[in-house]
């Protein structure tokens, strides 16, 4: 019989300064604690195995071994005889976090009648991608090709600022938002 973890992870949001040895040092920020361990969202991700160290905000710096990785986030599973204060730490830190509110979205998404849409890089490169949703301020696009974060991209003929990676694709704020009453179905970028 397998057993599930039935714990459900806690949200705690909190900056951290991570370091892998001899590697890279870089900033992430919390996103939850569970018995799999320290959930954190960065921009550098460490690879699957390192021994990750982190300084958190009123937590004990710890050592850790990446458990997972995905493309915007990496778990770390604290080891060592620390493990229980760190974890009480995080779990007293969560819990005086207040509740996050739901969130609001100023403009609606919606999925525009014509998706193909060509992406341009800084670097003159351009390619094939296909928008997911748009609003008066952004857009996700499906992109089966990279781009840095916080590059500017022009998406059709649109300019916009990268500001978040997901696995097959990148979400991107528009430099010049729309009116929101001249966007609709019918739009293209």
């Amino acid at each position: 019989m397998v057993q599930k973890d039935t714990v459900q992870p806690l949200p705690i949001v909190l900056p951290a300064f991570c370091r892998v040895p001899d590697r890279i040092d870089f900033y992430a920020v919390t996103g939850d604690v569970s018995m799999r361990g320290v959930r954190l969202r960065s921009a550098s991700l460490p690879r699957q195995g390192e021994v990750v160290e982190c300084r958190i905000r009123g937590i004990d710096p710890f050592e850790g071994r990446v458990v997972q990785v995905t493309p915007t986030d990496f778990t770390v599973k604290v080891g060592g005889a620390s493990s229980g204060v760190i974890a009480r730490q995080l779990f007293e830190a969560g819990r005086s976090q207040p509740e996050p509110e739901p969130p609001v979205r100023v403009h609606p998404r919606f999925v525009p009648r014509r998706t193909d849409v060509e992406v341009a890089r800084s670097d003159g490169q351009s390619f094939a991608a296909r928008i997911l949703n748009l609003s008066a301020s952004g857009v996700a696009v499906a992109a089966a090709r990279y781009v840095e974060p916080d590059s500017i991209v022009t998406i059709g003929a649109t300019l916009a600022r990268v500001v978040r990676l997901f696995e097959g694709g990148f979400g991107a704020a528009f430099l010049q938002p729309f009116d929101h009453g001249s966007i609709g179905p019918d739009f293209v970028l």
